[in-house]
């Protein structure tokens, strides 16, 4: 991953990443267009530091169970549209199916 990549994922602004990394902001300002390299490790770190554990929960409407069905690392702020939109590239019929008869929920462990 890039440093572009790593700011338009995070979704933070340059300046909410100087204060959380303690990076001149004027650094990270150069890194994203190019001006410098941003070493890699920095990226690395960064990927570390704002990354989230969650589990993810099925409940079925037919039934009312709930039952975990995925844990994932993602970052801060991850949501059950995000994972559900990322299954759904891979997803099969039987998957599909099964969010039409219940809901997925996504909580930070």
């Amino acid at each position: 991953m890039t440093i572009q990549d790593f700011i338009k994922s995070s979704g933070m602004t340059h300046r909410q990443l100087s204060e959380r990394f303690s990076i001149p902001k004027r650094t990270i300002e150069d890194w994203s267009r190019g001006a410098r390299k941003c070493p890699d490790y920095v990226v690395k770190m960064m990927e570390e530091l704002t990354m989230k554990k969650y589990e993810v929960n099925f409940t079925d409407y037919s039934t009312g169970a709930t039952s975990p069905i995925d844990t994932v690392t993602k970052p801060d702020g991850y949501t059950a549209e995000q994972y559900i939109a990322d299954c759904k590239e891979n997803a099969d019929d039987e998957w599909n199916k099964m969010l039409e008869n219940g809901e997925v929920t996504i909580t930070e462990i």
